[in-house]
């Protein structure tokens, strides 16, 4: 089993459905993503609420499950994002 498999399974009840499928695509990015990477995926699977979305942010890094790192990229606007990453 993969690392980031086991720490969603690990997390998984101390989370709610949106949570817990932002944590998973978060982890899936073994060098961290940015925000529009996330919401991609998100509405690849049908949800596409972007305010919905950039919450649940804060919310699992306030639960010590995300990180910011120092680094950022450019996101479809050109403009930068920070890259979070699971810890």
């Amino acid at each position: 089993m993969n690392t980031s498999k086991e720490a969603y399974t690990s997390i998984k009840p101390v989370l709610g459905d949106l949570q817990a499928q932002i944590y998973k695509i978060i982890g899936k990015y073994k060098r961290g993503c940015i925000y529009d990477q996330v919401l991609m995926q998100m509405s690849m699977n049908g949800y596409i609420s972007s305010s919905s979305v950039s919450s649940r942010f804060s919310e699992l890094e306030r639960k010590g499950l995300i990180e910011y790192t120092d680094e950022k990229r450019k996101g479809r606007s050109k403009r930068n994002q920070r890259v979070m990453r699971v810890i």
